[in-house]
């Protein structure tokens, strides 16, 4: 915690009014890539605590909707976002809270289980969320074109999923931004293109 209180990008986040620091990150590759359409639909998985749902709602406009997903709850929102509380792996395309929403232009993952730091046991959980944000991509979340931002542990069993990852978009790219903390091991997948 001294650590964060001490850290650039916690304060910004806090003089902002935005709910943590990797609002910054999803900011940074937003800038390079042009994330989001005016009246899109974006799905946040693992929203918590929800400073990736406050700037998708900002990007997407009144017009737009947002739909953040995660175990643990939020306290922040904005009238064109909707947070349910529940597991992403109990996501279904065909029921409540995303059967009314589908398919949605944008998904994106900053989830994450608690971290053991065991390389192995947390890049396999990280791989383990993503895989799911890709199978529910593919049965519909995602529309065809869209794209897929997602945060993954490199380690072992890395390299042999992202040439999976990649079948799934006509353009892949790996970004490390700039409010990654130095000694993480996390980088996000970004997926252009859908190929459903």
């Amino acid at each position: 915690m001294a650590r964060q209180k001490g850290d650039h990008f916690y304060k910004k986040a806090k003089e902002t009014g935005f709910a943590a620091r990797s609002v910054f990150k999803l900011e940074e590759i937003d800038q390079k890539h042009a994330l989001y359409r005016n009246g899109g639909k974006v799905l946040d998985l693992g929203c918590s605590p929800g400073s990736w749902m406050q700037y998708a709602a900002s990007k997407v406009g009144p017009e737009g909707r947002v739909l953040g997903v995660d175990l643990a709850e939020i306290t922040v929102g904005a009238p064109n976002s909707i947070f349910h509380q529940m597991d992403i792996f109990d996501l279904r395309i065909d029921e409540d809270p995303i059967k009314d929403l589908v398919p949605f232009d944008f998904v994106q993952s900053d989830a994450m289980t608690k971290t053991t730091g065991i390389p192995a046991v947390d890049c396999a959980a990280s791989i383990g969320l993503v895989e799911y944000a890709l199978y529910l991509s593919g049965k519909g979340a995602l529309r065809p074109g869209g794209r897929l931002l997602a945060k993954v542990f490199e380690g072992p069993g890395y390299q042999e999923f992202l040439k999976d990852f990649r079948k799934a978009f006509k353009k892949t790219e790996i970004v490390k931004p700039k409010a990654t903390r130095t000694r993480s091991r996390e980088v996000y997948l970004l997926g252009l293109g859908f190929l459903c």
